[in-house]
């Protein structure tokens, strides 16, 4: 006998959206070792307390900073969609179903204003809660490269200038966040 489901939208639904991720995802393993807590007193000072319309939260700034350099997510306006579509970023960004993700020209906005020393501080600040935790030592560090082979003629290579070169020191930070966390959590 062949099924057939009608479809009929809820008006009101009550979802847990933690229920719906697996335990073994790495947003939850990353969720359970860091706390983000700490960048509300580091960014406090770069807000105003009583002028202006509300801000996007910081912490959730860095969450989604964190899923998109995790899955590979380089343009913030394709990071915004990401978030909002997948229910496992909703839930690592303490985001609702209802709640709406933030735009991307206010991720770059927020990322202009924290600037270079925020994200230094950030970093030192995770490493030193790392390394008191024991998550590492900061005795050594390890990579692994590969050669590929390009298919690039040396002649048509153009220097580029970098238009801002605190960006890429600020991407930087967050890499090396990232691949200290994701490290530690796989």
């Amino acid at each position: 006998m062949q099924g057939y489901k009608l479809h009929q939208e809820k008006l009101f639904s009550i979802i847990n959206l933690r229920t719906m991720i697996p335990n073994n995802h790495l947003l939850i393993k990353i969720d359970k070792q860091i706390d983000f807590s700490f960048i509300y007193e580091l960014t406090k000072n770069l807000y105003c307390n009583d002028n202006g319309r509300p801000s996007v939260d910081p912490i959730l700034f860095f969450r989604m900073n964190v899923i998109g350099y995790l899955f590979g997510i380089e343009s913030d306006r394709q990071l915004c969609q990401e978030v909002h579509l997948n229910i496992a970023y909703r839930w690592f960004c303490r985001l609702n179903l209802e709640d709406k993700v933030p735009d991307h020209s206010s991720l770059t906005k927020i990322r202009d204003r924290f600037g270079i020393e925020t994200f230094q501080k950030i970093f030192e600040i995770l490493i030193l809660k790392w390394k008191k935790a024991g998550i590492i030592s900061g005795k050594r560090m390890i990579s692994d490269t590969s050669l590929v082979e390009a298919d690039a003629a040396m002649d048509s290579l153009v220097e580029r200038e970098c238009s801002d070169p605190e960006s890429r020191e600020l991407k930087a930070y967050a890499l090396l966040l990232l691949l200290l966390c994701v490290n530690y959590c796989i």
